[in-house]
Parts: structure tokens; sequence; C-alpha cells
């Protein structure tokens, strides 16, 4: 199967559509173009509605989420300052973009895990020390 990705004037991605070899898209239409995306990697990231065609680098890629966030080349996504810690407690990390670091909050008390704290206990990552620390 191919898949391509409609492409407006802005270079955002309208929407993603399978074609078979016999019934291509045209690769222009009223200033919108179709460009072949892949499931691999090809092309950085498999195009979605509101990812982007990044012409210099010839790859789609994600929404940048925060302005602090680097394009990867490689992968289309970006990349934080701070590499997100492992998730090992199935808890939600959420970036600060005004502090510049990861934090969670801990709905369990440690001491006591049948136990909810209330209200939940915010947690910054330290990436010197690979840990979380009270915020």
């Amino acid at each position: 199967m191919n898949y391509f990705a409609e492409v407006n004037i802005e270079n955002m991605i309208t929407r993603v559509i399978v074609a078979e070899a016999d019934n291509l898209p045209p690769l222009s239409v009223n200033g919108d173009k179709w460009i072949q995306t892949y499931k691999d990697g090809t092309r950085g990231q498999y195009a979605g509605i509101g990812f982007f065609w990044n012409v210099e680098h010839s790859i789609f890629v994600e929404p940048q989420l925060y302005p602090s966030w680097t394009l990867n080349i490689t992968t289309g996504a970006y990349d934080p300052p701070i590499a997100k810690p492992s998730n090992s407690e199935d808890m939600v990390e959420e970036w600060n973009e005004d502090n510049q670091y990861w934090e969670r909050l801990n709905y369990m008390d440690p001491d006591n895990p049948d136990e909810p704290l209330n209200p939940p206990a915010k947690q910054i990552w330290d990436p010197a020390t690979s840990s979380w620390n009270p915020a």
C-alpha cells in the first residue's frame, strides 16, 4: 500500500490517504501537493493531520510542543532539552516549559501505598542524579 499526505501551502498536512499504485493522486492540485509518507520512519514521522512537511530536510515532522524543544532531523520528532525520564511507576510526567524541567504528581503515599496523598505531592526530575525529588 502507498500512503500519501496532502500538504497545503503552509506545509501543514491536511489529510492522509491510502492509494493503490494504479490510482495515485496527482502531485499537485490547487497549490496543495501530495507527498508519499511511510510508516517505517522513512521521511521522519508517518504523516498525520496537523503535522508538517519540513522542506529543508524533506521529512514529515510532528507539531512542536514547546519552543525549547529542538527538531531531530532523523526522526522528525522534537526532543526536549532534558531527556524524558523512563516511566517505571506508570505516572504521568509533564514538561514544565517555564522552569525547564520534568515534573509529575505523586498521588500515592510512598510510606503507605494504600492511602492516596491529598493533595498530591509534586516531584521534579533531577537528571544529574536520575531521581525524582520533592518540589
